[in-house]
């Protein structure tokens, strides 16, 4: 920043000087006018070149300098981290029965089961990589992901033969990231799957197949159906997967001519979270 223009100071001025002019025997004095005004208008001159100077080159020494702009660092953020749910807090993500007849278009669904682990139900696929894409809560769908609880319950109609089934799941992990990346390895497994049979025997040795559809949605909400083969009535169930805070939610909503059925679940679950 330049400095203001010094402001103006009076001048001196030297002393008159006269200057003398002989006629005949008289001396005549003069008054050296034109020395005079000649004099102050060097002086004048010497003084803007100095003040030019001094203002092109900087303030004098013992002359204070404008201070140099600066500009000032952005405060540090103040916002708290996100919250993150515990295991204790994963029981009241998961739905009630009534909300599971209302999703599902039914009435009598009630409470089969509870685990607090992933399934350890042995079973052979013949594409060992989308037992994850077929069934909820599968150990090693979750190995290597650093899950740290399992709240699961597995929900249908009374008796040996039903018209509905749900299993739903909410997993904590450490963090969000690790939530959200589960769900983007288990995408890019489902896409291998997706349009493609594969067959199941389970640990009693019945076999059956199973049919995907195309995938649907994009991390962190995604859902995948299928078809049995065989089956009456077009027995099938869509896989819903989603990652909010750091909660997967899992869920697998089978019926008869299941459309979107759990997604909706999932949703359902996901808004739980968030309103926690």
């Amino acid at each position: 920043m330049i400095e203001a223009f010094p402001g103006h100071h009076d001048v001196q001025q030297p002393p008159r000087k006269t200057a003398e002019k002989v006629v005949g025997s008289r001396r005549i004095r003069w008054p050296a006018v034109a020395i005079g005004v000649a004099g102050v208008a060097v002086i004048l001159v010497v003084v803007m070149i100095t003040v030019l100077l001094t203002n092109r080159h900087g303030a004098k020494p013992g002359q204070s300098a404008a201070p140099p702009t600066t500009t000032a660092a952005p405060p540090p953020s103040t916002s708290p981290p996100p919250t993150l749910t515990t295991p204790e807090q994963l029981n009241g993500i998961l739905l009630s029965a009534d909300a599971v007849n209302v999703t599902m278009g039914a009435s009598t669904i009630q409470l089969i089961d509870s685990y607090e682990q992933l399934d350890p139900t042995p079973i052979t696929l013949s594409n060992p990589d989308c037992q994850g894409a077929l069934y909820a809560m599968q150990g090693p769908a979750y190995a290597g992901s650093g899950q740290t609880a399992v709240r699961a319950q597995v929900l249908s109609e009374p008796g040996r033969f039903h018209a509905h089934w749900v299993n739903q799941a909410a997993v904590t992990f450490a963090s969000g990231d690790d939530a959200t990346r589960f769900v983007q390895n288990s995408a890019d497994k489902w896409k291998n799957c997706a349009n493609r049979t594969v067959t199941v025997t389970n640990s009693k040795g019945e076999t059956f197949r199973w049919s995907f559809t195309s995938l649907n949605g994009r991390p962190p909400n995604i859902s995948l159906s299928d078809l049995q083969e065989g089956a009456s009535n077009n027995w099938g169930c869509q896989h819903a997967l989603s990652a909010v805070s750091n909660v997967v939610i899992d869920v697998n909503a089978c019926g008869y001519h299941i459309a979107s059925e759990g997604r909706q679940l999932a949703d359902k679950m996901v808004a739980k979270v968030a309103g926690q």
